[in-house]
């Protein structure tokens, strides 16, 4: 017998219906090479502005979210506090790094009149020095040229939108800065 699915609440079925639309219509779906280049445009600007807000909508409902599952979940095996939500889990799991912090480390040190090299490892490391380079530049050591062939490139793609695509995602109720990449 199969388990039987329980009905979701009133405000799921609302969220369904607001989601459904983007997630099945031509943004979403249609392959990049069968959109027209306005179309692939249009469908970059909304989305950044979409992710934009998603990521800073998760991060406003992250805190309180796991506040009430610390406070009405049930602790699991694992040490973990999980709460059933209209046939959701919500999970707080509690990560124990294997090393304490290096700052508390260090004040406990310094407090316990320790020496800091019997916790830790002295570490060299290498970092370019623009000044420095400059001055092989300079002195006729490196050429300019040398140098530049070892920087690396990556590129970003920016879209100013037209001022009809503008006021298409303020009416989505997203803010319509000048890029919508910001």
């Amino acid at each position: 017998m199969a388990k039987k699915s329980p009905t979701p609440a009133a405000g799921s079925l609302t969220l369904l219906s607001e989601v459904t639309p983007i997630a099945t219509g031509k943004l979403m779906k249609e392959a990049p090479e069968k959109l027209s280049l306005v179309e692939q445009v249009q469908v970059h600007a909304v989305l950044k502005k979409v992710e934009s807000a998603v990521k800073s909508r998760l991060e406003e409902i992250r805190e309180p979210l796991m506040a009430v599952s610390e406070a009405k979940g049930e602790k699991s095996d694992t040490g973990n506090m999980e709460l059933d939500v209209d046939g959701s889990r919500v999970v707080v799991e509690h990560r124990k790094s294997k090393l304490p912090s290096a700052e508390g480390v260090t004040k406990l040190l310094l407090e316990s009149k320790i020496p800091i090299l019997e916790a830790f490892d002295e570490v060299k490391s290498l970092q370019l020095n623009a000044s420095k380079l400059d001055f092989l530049v300079a002195t006729g050591k490196l050429t300019k040229e040398q140098l530049e062939a070892l920087c690396g490139e990556t590129l970003a793609l920016r879209v100013y939108p037209s001022k009809f695509l503008k006021d298409a995602v303020a009416s989505l109720g997203f803010s319509a800065s000048k890029s919508l990449t910001e």
